[in-house]
């Protein structure tokens, strides 16, 4: 059995978590499907990105109604 399967370097991640900050800054908190639907990321990526930020304590996460938001703590 082969299983393909694409790698993504640290490098991408990071300039994907670059790209959220530079969103949340510009823009404020949204929520996390907003985020994905302006940025044209896929959620693989999003999710991978979303921690590489969250564990440099740069942003945190809250729900409202059900809806996961995240927002900038440090500019």
């Amino acid at each position: 059995m082969t299983i393909k399967t694409k790698a993504m370097n640290t490098c991408e991640i990071g300039k994907k978590a670059e790209h959220i900050w530079e969103y949340l800054y510009t823009n404020g908190e949204c929520s996390i499907a907003e985020l994905k639907k302006k940025l044209k990321i896929n959620t693989k990526e999003l999710y991978l990105a979303l921690g590489w930020i969250s564990r440099n304590d740069k942003i945190a996460f809250y729900e409202k109604e059900g809806v996961p938001f995240v927002f900038l703590l440090y500019m």
